[in-house]
């Protein structure tokens, strides 16, 4: 250990560029791995968030007694998802 401690003292000036600049390389892809995985969690929250207020819209529109192949055609959703928001607001109409 203490040998190699000391042959570190004696690298060239191009070899501690070399090291140093080796390091920001790893240092800045992972940060932009990191920003990248970020990027992605806030853009699936967002999506989530789109399809949360999709189907608020729908239920809304159910209760107002519109069809649901409007409503379908209008929010986006598939049939059978407002199929499915139809059917459990008749279970439980005060949600």
């Amino acid at each position: 250990m203490r040998r190699r401690c000391l042959s570190i003292l004696y690298l060239s000036k191009a070899q501690i560029n070399y090291r140093k600049t080796l390091f920001t390389c790893v240092v800045v892809v992972a940060m932009t791995f990191s920003e990248q995985l970020e990027r992605k969690g806030i853009e699936k929250g967002v999506d989530r968030g789109r399809q949360k207020c999709r189907k608020e819209v729908a239920l809304s529109m159910l209760r107002e007694g519109v069809e649901a192949a409007f409503i379908a055609k209008v929010t986006g959703l598939a049939r059978s998802e407002v199929g499915r928001l139809k059917q459990l607001d008749k279970r439980d109409p005060l949600s």
